[in-house]
């Protein structure tokens, strides 16, 4: 995948933990909502969030992982992916990495 400048990195770099904290709390506020859902037993809830909760490392792993120049497209693509970015961090990115961004969400 494409690099992005050099400008963009450093954007990315600092939001990442910004952005991975606000993944965190999401996380945690359904994995909890799972664990204490009435009506299925609790090896149900416990079964449901395992899953949950793999997924969700999976997502993880393909935003916040291994950053580097070289992979910051896929992983700010990852991030506007998963409703991550404010409207005021993701455009604070360049037009052409934004505009790449839109394109390749939409494919």
């Amino acid at each position: 995948m494409k690099s992005v400048p050099e400008k963009d990195w450093k954007r990315l770099q600092q939001l990442k933990p910004v952005v991975l904290d606000r993944f965190c709390e999401r996380i945690l506020r359904e994995a909890i909502s799972i664990a204490n859902a009435s009506g299925p037993t609790p090896h149900q809830r416990y079964l449901k969030l395992h899953q949950f909760i793999d997924k969700k490392d999976d997502d993880v792993a393909r935003a916040f992982d291994d950053h580097r120049r070289s992979t910051a497209l896929a992983k700010i693509m990852h991030i506007y992916k998963l409703g991550l970015f404010t409207d005021g961090e993701f455009a604070g990115f360049s037009e052409q990495t934004c505009k790449l961004v839109l394109e390749l969400v939409s494919l």
